[in-house]
Parts: structure tokens; C-alpha cells; sequence
């Protein structure tokens, strides 16, 4: 049995404190939140019995197989860093970090310590992105000459703080949201040769 240790007792770790429950083997343990109700309300759904009021309380103190961050962007190196150096498996939300230092930082730590490591890019395993895969793979409706994706969203005023409208704390959706695609583009068709990106603003 895989014990779990969940940071972040919000909107996603709410939706992971319930796939854990449907996962065999797996078991969700210790949760922590600096909000006590966030966190009192995924233990007694789940029958979680250790609680924790910060992230790295539980980093500290628990006694667990993987931990999974599920905190504001700008706090998953730190948390990331820390859990693998005291030999955790860890699973981050994505985006993994804010910066290209703080990437290349945690990928030197997951070496030292033989940590797994793993980002939560979801879209690559949805019915609909694994469709679009096989078409391209196969070449169904033969080569593909373009590609774009658009993804729409309601605004997210429901993050702590509103952390996800902060530019420093998240880098907005264009860091938020587009590294779904960039992810999945890098999937489809292996690493670019050359790449950009820029970020359009309407009215609103």
C-alpha cells in the first residue's frame, strides 16, 4: 500500500484526495493546509487521521511513500525540493516551477537523491487529446500541415488569494494553461527546433 501525503487541500487537491480514494493500492494519509478547514474537510471525507497546517509540517513529520503538491505554483520548488531530499517520491501540479533555474535545480536534486518524480500533465492521458494522438500517429486523415489549440476557461478567481491573477505568483494563463498545449505539442511531434509564444489581451 502507497501511502500519500497531500499539500494543498484546495480546488485540485480536492479533485486528487478523490481519485486517490478510487485508486487500489494507494492511500491517502496526511493532509495539510494553512486553511483548517480545507484540510478537515478532505480528512473526515477520506478518513484521513494525520493533519498538518503547513506543507512542510507534513514534509517533516509523516510518514509517507509520496507526497503530492498540490500548492500554489510559486511554492513547488520549494516543497519539491525538500520532499525529495528527504527521499519522498513526489507528484507536482503542474506547471512544475516559475522559472528555468528552479526547473533545472529540482531535475539535479531528482538525480542526487533518486527520487521519482512525476508533473501532473494531464492532457495526455484524456480520451479526446489520446484520440487526436492515434490521428496523428496513424495518419488517419493524412499529414499534418498545422496545428493550433484554444483553450477556454472561466476566470479562476477561486485560487487562494487569488494567486492565479497574480503575474509573480503564477505567470497567468499563459503559463497556467498553455503549458497544456505546449506539453501535448511536444508529444504529438517530439522537440521543436525553434519555438515562440506571445499573449493576446481583449477588452475584458
Amino acid at each position: 500500500m502507497l501511502k500519500i501525503g497531500l499539500i494543498g487541500c484546495g480546488f485540485m487537491g480536492g479533485m486528487h484526495s478523490a481519485c486517490y480514494n478510487e485508486i487500489e493500492g494507494a492511500q491517502l494519509v496526511a493532509v495539510a493546509d494553512i486553511r483548517p478547514e480545507k484540510a478537515e474537510e478532505i480528512s473526515k471525507k477520506y478518513g484521513v487521521t494525520e493533519i498538518y497546517s503547513t506543507g512542510i509540517e507534513l514534509i517533516e513529520k509523516a510518514n509517507v511513500d509520496i507526497i503530492d503538491i498540490c500548492l500554489p505554483t510559486f511554492l513547488h520548488a520549494e516543497h519539491a525540493e525538500l520532499a525529495m531530499k528527504k527521499g519522498v517520491h513526489v507528484f507536482i501540479e503542474k506547471p512544475v516551477c516559475l522559472t528555468k533555474e528552479e526547473g533545472e535545480r529540482l531535475l539535479q536534486i531528482e538525480k542526487e537523491t533518486g527520487a521519482k518524480v512525476q508533473i501532473g500533465q494531464v492532457v495526455r492521458f484524456c480520451d479526446e487529446w489520446l484520440w487526436l494522438k492515434d490521428a496523428v500517429d496513424s495518419k488517419k486523415y493524412g499529414e499534418v500541415k498545422s496545428i493550433s489549440f484554444q483553450h477556454l476557461s472561466a476566470l479562476p478567481t477561486w485560487g487562494w488569494e487569488n494567486w492565479l491573477l497574480n503575474h509573480e505568483r503564477s505567470r497567468t494563463v499563459a503559463l497556467d494553461m498553455h503549458i497544456h498545449h505546449v506539453d501535448f505539442a511536444r508529444y504529438m511531434f517530439g522537440e521543436p527546433d525553434t519555438f515562440f509564444s506571445f499573449v493576446e489581451r481583449d477588452e475584458n
